[in-house]
C-alpha cells in the first residue's frame, strides 16, 4: 500500500485578503484573524481530502 504525504499547504492569496478585510490594527488582530480563516478553510478542506482517498477506516473496514 502507498503512502500519501501532504508536504505544504498553501493558501491561495483571495484567503489571506479576507483577513485584511476584518480591519486588524495590530500584528496580533492580523495573526488572529488569518489564523481563524485559515482554520475555516481547513476545517472544509479535510473532509474533502478524506473522502477522495476513500473514507475514513471504521473498525478495520472502509
Amino acid at each position: 500500500m502507498e503512502k500519501f504525504q501532504l508536504k505544504r499547504l498553501r493558501f491561495q492569496d483571495a484567503v489571506l485578503d479576507e483577513a485584511g478585510d476584518v480591519g486588524a490594527e495590530t500584528a496580533a488582530e492580523r495573526f488572529d484573524a488569518d489564523f481563524a480563516i485559515m482554520t475555516g478553510e481547513f476545517s472544509r478542506f479535510l473532509p474533502e481530502l478524506i473522502t477522495l482517498f476513500g473514507g475514513e477506516e471504521k473498525d478495520g473496514f472502509s
